[in-house]
């Protein structure tokens, strides 16, 4: 069984700092290095109050990486606050203008200085000894320091008296690692300040202010700590809460607008908040030091009783945690009487709270979902109707929380389709309290395995084992779904737990498009991605990428992706993607992996492949009308047309894999081959400028080339003519030089012979004129196609004519002729026969027995000697 136990560390990161005292909005979430999990507290702090960012370089705190003194001049300004300007003039001659206005500004206010010699040396690492004095001077001691023997010993023991080194590791003279910076500051905004306290003509007394800290004073940022004991729906003992968008700790009422202490109650926490005009807000959140919160899923309970909750770790190992004899319990986000029977839950979660550090709960919030599949929302009514005939859910009068893939979202997010857990509280007479979880995630994938353990069911899709939730079970027994079955292949969706609640066995498998195209702008000091994909609709599209994009599993912000050569280069390499997106932004992008991975998307074969029998690909690949084809140009940037190549839809194609015909061989990446050999996509390429027919293409005898229009009623050039079977056929044309043959330098005119090449749409790509109505020279029988030497064609005069056969000689026709004089034999075999009337300048239909003795003639014939077209020029 798979278990796993979530440690919840819920930090308010999205918050209203940008409105209060200009401070700096925060988005995305923070990337931890594995060497950074003991400080998330910190990190999560300076991340928080905007003082920090990931590292650039990796993308991520990385705790380890040293500091540049120009992130520190970055730091300080953002801590207090200060709108960073430049100067009119440069202040150092080795400053980047990506980074002067943060370094000129903190030198301007002293918080840093220069090198010397006109430099700032921007990219040399602060020390530990250095990080310190900085933050020394910043809480008012630097004049104790320098009393104290100045820089770096006076430095260091006042960095000593002020708390600053208790987290500081480390050589003092080695470079400062991220997390010894984090840290650092962290200390500084909550130690009390120094200020000159007393002054005479022997010495000037400092002394540290009690309560008087960076936060407080340069911030206006009070901090204070204490345990939510209400919030908007209920209090901790009993049901019934504060006014809407509160919460009180110790008896004091906080505003929390933004529902940053939502998932706090019960919790002793640190808050910090805004004053104004007697009105505390919270700007931000975090945990006690004694504080310990400890979330298990339903899967990984083994027991409950009112002294103890046991359950499975994340090493799969039973832990268990004591419950205080006078544990407070919240029921689905409202208070009720301790009852150890709620804590059996089929479909939910425990959270045990200890708030003193003892390892045992004083709090305990379980929360039980009811599962459904969202049909719509009904936005006017605030309700969302379900999908299988089960009660509308109305969310009118009650206090609502909705998530989805993990965000805080609206009720408008929620969409057709997605699988949602509800949480309702069961108090009837004070606001109900409402918790949604949404999920439109899925899995694409055939079903290898069916189990069951300790009363749960399972299925392995593709590789990977998931739960099966009994309401997916209940759907399949109302035969809402198909029953699950091994082999079965469809899209499997999950619940925000990664629990299978949906089947379809007949959804398509996602977003598959050609990437065509990558491109980056340069937007002042950022940058932004857009790609250009070729759908399996037939539609060129351009996506312009999300400032995260999940790349192969991955969360990335789009700087760092343009960042990553590895990345880049896959981004501007025409492949198949798998893709998601919502209204043009690009959400997800999937890279194939390389050779065949049942398991994967995966470019599992490539290469020129023979269709040996009945469209099975080089003796064991089989395709067919499911497959999809990407008949796509092979061109690159070098190419002189390659803009208008890959802008304009005419050279790409959508096909099935019944176009592959048996004895002909194919370029080809095939991709996600199925274990039956299944083959689901394809990419063909071709030169799009060199397209040459081939002896499979067809011949048209041409009447005219013109103008006409399109089905969108655009003017384009036209040509028609009659085909093998002597219909009279148009065509038109999307490209300039389409109909331009590449041999004679012109374009077809009447009574010339003609093999072309048509899109999907059936427009002409090219040409090849295999018959010049402007040569008098007869030729001997020769190839039409290079590469094929049963494809001939032959001008020249008719022997004679016995109504089966007529020998054509490539000269005038002479008396005593043999048949060591002929260049080929025309055999009757009932195609038709044209006759081209230069005075009516038209092409009649004639029997093949009205060719006589002396009659010019054009024909080709394919393998066994079988015409396919013959014309006679009177």
């Amino acid at each position: 069984m798979s278990r796993y136990l979530s440690i919840k560390r819920v930090v308010a990161l999205v918050m209203s700092l940008v409105l209060l005292s200009g401070l700096l909005a925060v988005t995305g979430t923070v990337a931890y290095a594995k060497q950074d999990n003991s400080y998330n507290r910190v990190v999560n702090f300076i991340y928080a109050m905007g003082i920090m960012k990931e590292d650039e370089d990796t993308g991520v705190f990385w705790g380890d990486t040293p500091v540049k003194r120009a992130e520190i001049a970055e730091i300080l300004c953002n801590m207090h606050r200060i709108n960073a300007t430049k100067n009119e003039t440069p202040m150092f001659s080795d400053v980047g203008d990506e980074n002067r206005a943060f370094v000129e500004t903190a030198v301007r206010n002293g918080f840093m200085s220069g090198a010397g010699n006109g430099e700032f040396r921007p990219k040399d690492y602060v020390t530990n000894e250095q990080l310190v004095k900085i933050f020394v001077s910043v809480l008012g001691g630097g004049a104790m320091a320098e009393n104290m023997g100045g820089y770096p010993a006076g430095y260091i023991t006042m960095g000593r008296k002020l708390g600053l080194l208790k987290n500081l590791n480390g050589v003092m003279t080695a470079p400062a690692k991220r997390i010894d910076v984090a840290n650092i500051i962290y200390d500084a905004m909550h130690a009390d300040m120094y200020e000159m306290v007393a002054i005479s003509e022997e010495d000037t007394t400092y002394a540290t202010v009690d309560g008087k800290t960076f936060l407080k004073e340069t911030l206006d940022i009070y901090s204070v700590r204490g345990i939510i004991e209400a919030n908007a729906v209920t209090s901790l003992n009993r049901p019934g809460g504060q006014i809407e968008g509160t919460v009180k700790i110790d008896g004091i009422i906080y505003e929390d607008k933004n529902g940053l202490a939502e998932d706090y109650l019960g919790c002793d926490v640190v808050v910090y908040a805004k004053e104004k005009d007697g009105v505390y807000t919270i700007i931000y959140i975090e945990e006690g030091k004694n504080h310990n919160q400890i979330t298990i899923e339903d899967i990984n309970i083994t027991g409950t009783d009112e002294k103890e909750v046991k359950y499975y770790d994340e090493n799969d190992r039973e832990q268990k945690m004591t419950v205080s004899a006078v544990a407070d319990m919240i029921y689905n986000g409202v208070a009720v009487s301790f009852d150890e029977n709620r804590m059996d839950v089929d479909c939910g979660r425990i959270t045990l709270i200890d708030n003193t550090g003892d390892k045992v709960a004083d709090v305990i919030s379980i929360t039980e979902f009811k599962t459904y599949v969202v049909d719509r929302v009904l936005r006017d009514e605030e309700a969302i109707s379900m999908r299988y005939n089960e009660n509308a859910l109305s969310v009118r009068d009650t206090s609502c929380s909705v998530y989805k893939n993990g965000e805080r979202v609206t009720l408008d997010d929620i969409s057709d389709g997605d699988v949602i857990l509800v949480a309702v509280s069961e108090n009837e007479t004070d606001v109900k309290a409402v918790r949604i979880e949404a999920s439109n995630v899925a899995v694409v994938g055939k079903i290898e395995n069916l189990s069951s353990k300790s009363g749960r069911r399972y299925a392995t899709v593709s590789g990977k084992k998931y739960q099966v939730s009994p309401y997916c079970e209940k759907l399949e027994t109302a035969q809402y779904i198909e029953k699950m079955e091994v082999g079965d292949s469809g899209q499997f969706y999950l619940d925000s737990r990664g629990v299978i609640v949906n089947y379809d066995a007949n959804a398509f498998s996602g977003n598959v498009a050609y990437l065509i195209q990558s491109t980056v702008k340069e937007e002042g000091f950022s940058s932004s991605l857009a790609i250009k994909l070729y759908t399996s609709k037939g539609e060129i599209q351009i996506l312009t990428a999300d400032s995260k994009v999940r790349v192969n599993d991955a969360n990335m912000k789009v700087e760092n992706i343009i960042k990553s050569d590895e990345i880049m280069t896959k981004l501007k390499t025409p492949q198949l993607v798998l893709y998601q997106e919502k209204d043009g932004v690009l959400k997800e992008i999937v890279f194939a992996a390389d050779g065949y991975d049942a398991n994967r998307f995966s470019l599992d074969k490539t290469g020129t492949l023979p269709c040996n029998y009945s469209s099975v690909i080089d003796n064991k690949y089989n395709v067919t009308s499911d497959t999809i084809v990407f008949y796509v140009p092979n061109t690159t940037e070098a190419s002189s047309n390659y803009q208008d190549i890959i802008n304009n839809t005419a050279y790409y194609t959508i096909y099935s894999g019944s176009r592959y015909v048996s004895t002909m061989s194919y370029r080809l990446n095939m991709y996600d081959i199925m274990p039956d050999g299944k083959v689901t996509y394809i990419v063909e390429k071709y030169d799009p400028e060199w397209a040459t027919p081939t002896s499979g293409s067809q011949y048209l005898a041409v009447m005219g080339v013109g103008e006409g229009v399109d089905s969108d009623g655009n003017t384009v050039k036209m040509i028609y003519g009659i085909n093998e079977s002597a219909k009279e056929v148009s065509f038109t044309t999307k490209l300039s030089d389409a109909l331009m043959d590449s041999s004679l330098m012109r374009e077809p005119k009447q009574g010339d012979i003609i093999q072309y090449v048509t899109d999907y749409q059936g427009n002409i790509r090219r040409i090849k004129i295999q018959h010049n109505i402007d040569s008098d020279v007869y030729y001997t029988a020769t190839k039409t196609d290079p590469n094929d030497n049963n494809q001939l064609k032959v001008y020249g005069e008719a022997v004679n004519n016995n109504g089966t056969k007529i020998p054509i000689v490539s000269k005038n026709v002479w008396e005593n002729m043999t048949p060591n004089d002929t260049d080929m034999l025309i055999s009757n075999t009932g195609t038709a026969v044209l006759e081209y009337d230069s005075d009516r300048e038209t092409f009649n239909k004639i029997s093949f027995s009205d060719i006589l003795r002396g009659d010019k003639i054009f024909a080709t014939v394919n393998s066994g000697n079988k015409t396919r077209m013959l014309v006679v020029y009177k």
